[in-house]
């Protein structure tokens, strides 16, 4: 038996430090990463004995991603960083989504793998799906926050405050790292089109119409009657976690009920697990409702 190409693997914990990711899920099935940033891989390579793996090269040839949601591939960067690991960069501009990563690897004793034919190539996926989200650190990407305290505020903070009604804010747990909340937000996702997942501007405004139950069957019931029978009043939400939890959990059926300052501290919650800098604000007294 020859030498083989065992496994792609990516280095997760450099990874989502990279990424300022490493406060999410650490996930058997998917990662949370973003775009503009870089995957450590090491390849892994077996044979009969060890002797038989002395010299042995594995060469990442090309590498794709694909969208989760259809067929259409891209071509991404990527540079060896030795005979057996490359860094595989995702293009600041990629639209959001969950995706695939696919490489073409050579493996050969010495430095063959690099001149390797293309029918010697193996294709082989990261075991991993990659949830892309934009990236407030990369000045190509369009959401690009030049400011440290506000990145922290806007995109990472999971715990702030939002308002109903008077000067002093109501805690609100935003949940940004839950596992439901993560999940509950690729699923909004996929019922988005390409083009809205690749222009934030339409991304944001999509979003606001899926959260809402009276557009398209969305997340949230708003309901501003004063009879809050077969749902939770609104004023008793204390967090976005616990709503997206049972979004999830009711098979994308809408959870009853919300008012103003819930739907805004739902929105920013998903607008930060998808990278994009947001902050809570309410509007007490609106000529349109």
């Amino acid at each position: 038996m020859g030498l083989e190409l065992k496994a792609v693997l990516a280095d997760w914990p450099a990874t989502a430090a990279r990424h300022h990711t490493d406060r999410f899920p650490s996930h058997a099935e998917w990662r949370v990463v973003r775009r503009g940033e870089s995957i450590s891989i090491r390849i892994v390579t077996g044979g009969d004995d060890a002797e038989e793996n002395k010299g042995t090269s594995a060469t990442v040839r090309a590498a794709e991603v694909q969208p989760f949601y259809n067929t259409q591939k891209r071509e991404v960067d990527f540079r060896s960083t030795s005979a057996s690991g490359a860094d595989v960069e995702i293009p600041s501009d990629l639209p959001l989504g969950v995706y695939t990563v696919r490489l073409q690897v050579a493996v050969a004793g010495g430095t063959a793998a690099e001149s390797a034919p293309k029918s010697a190539l193996e294709s082989v996926s990261l075991e991993q799906l990659l949830f892309i989200t934009a990236n407030p650190w990369n000045k190509d990407d369009v959401v690009y926050l030049s400011v440290e305290d506000e990145r922290r505020e806007y995109v990472l903070a999971s715990h702030g405050q939002v308002y109903a009604g008077s000067k002093t804010g109501m805690p609100w747990r935003f949940g940004v790292y839950r596992e439901k909340s993560v999940v509950a937000v690729a699923t909004l996702l996929a019922k988005c089109s390409e083009e809205e997942r690749g222009s934030i501007v339409r991304l944001t405004r999509r979003m606001t119409s899926l959260l809402n139950s009276a557009d398209n069957n969305g997340v949230l019931e708003g309901n501003w009657s004063g009879d809050y029978d077969g749902g939770t009043k609104p004023w008793k939400w204390q967090g976005s976690a616990a709503i997206l939890d049972e979004y999830v959990s009711n098979g994308e059926q809408p959870v009853k009920f919300g008012q103003c300052w819930v739907f805004s501290g739902l929105y920013t919650t998903v607008m930060r697990i998808l990278g994009i800098p947001c902050r809570s604000v309410t509007t007490f007294d609106s000529a349109h409702d």
